[in-house]
């Protein structure tokens, strides 16, 4: 609550994080005026500010099919998909396992090949964690 009622503060005054607060001091004020309860307030936020984004969402799929490892290394790259899935998850807009997988595969080095075509080759959909260890494993292998 200390954000809310800025006793704490973090950023320095500027213009635009002094219009930023009056805005989110708006926002507040008016669900604090229109809610009675806190589970009215959470309705009215979502309904009003949380709307889902067509275009958002066609951006981060896009972003998720056009990932490529190339100059990043494989924690950032694995971190970069799981942070566009959780977004699009926060968005009612889920990624299957199946395609995450597809497009995490999709974007690494073709000297993976050996390991993609085995994780492709598997009976059960692979977890994105044990993804994430494999793919560290080769990438120390590949090295």
């Amino acid at each position: 609550m200390k954000f809310v009622d800025e006793s704490f503060t973090y950023l320095s005054p500027t213009i635009t994080t002094t219009s930023w607060i009056r805005q989110d001091q708006l926002i507040l004020n008016s669900i604090i005026a229109l809610a009675k309860t806190s589970y009215e307030a959470w309705i009215i936020f979502t309904s009003t500010h949380a709307k889902l984004s067509r275009g958002r969402v066609f951006y981060l799929k896009g972003q998720l099919n056009c990932l490529t490892l190339s100059n990043l290394s494989i924690s950032n790259y694995m971190q970069l998909a799981k942070g566009t899935t959780d977004e699009l998850s926060f968005m009612e807009a889920s990624i299957d396992l199946e395609d995450l997988t597809f497009a995490i595969l999709n974007g690494i080095h073709t000297s993976y090949k050996g390991f993609s075509d085995a994780v492709l080759a598997r009976e059960t959909a692979i977890s994105f964690d044990k993804l994430y260890e494999k793919l560290i494993t080769a990438g120390n292998i590949t090295k």
